[in-house]
């Protein structure tokens, strides 16, 4: 990923490579995930912050694995944040856990704080 370049910037293009190898149109995934032409040209563009919400749906819209959605950031030869900093970020995630009532945003949670498994019983 350039330097130059937002991430924003990169996610657009690469959305758009992915619409067109797959014959594609942008009204077509537009409708698919529930937005405006003019908000997914947007993001096309670069134009708007892409939520990862989108970009998930994106995904599915495309029939695409969320590991190529993002291919074009997993060149990073340095971690982000280092092994101290997530391992803290996880100590305050769990602090919440008491909070989340629906069982699975709890799962979820779980597994982002490292509380948890990926893998619970009830997806065997």
């Amino acid at each position: 990923m350039p330097d130059t370049e937002s991430i924003d910037e990169v996610m657009g293009k690469h959305f758009a490579i992915l619409r067109r190898a797959r014959n594609l149109y942008q009204q077509t995934i537009a409708d698919h995930i529930g937005i405006s032409i003019h908000q997914y040209r947007k993001y096309e563009r670069g134009k708007a912050t892409i939520p990862f919400g989108v970009v998930v749906k994106v995904a599915r819209a495309m029939n695409v694995p969320l590991s190529e959605m993002i291919e074009p950031f997993a060149q990073k030869s340095e971690p982000l944040y280092s092994t101290e900093w997530i391992e803290q970020a996880r100590a305050r995630l769990a602090r919440h856990i008491f909070d989340i009532e629906d069982p699975q945003d709890l799962r979820m949670f779980q597994q982002l704080a490292g509380l948890s498994d990926p893998k619970t019983p009830e997806d065997s």
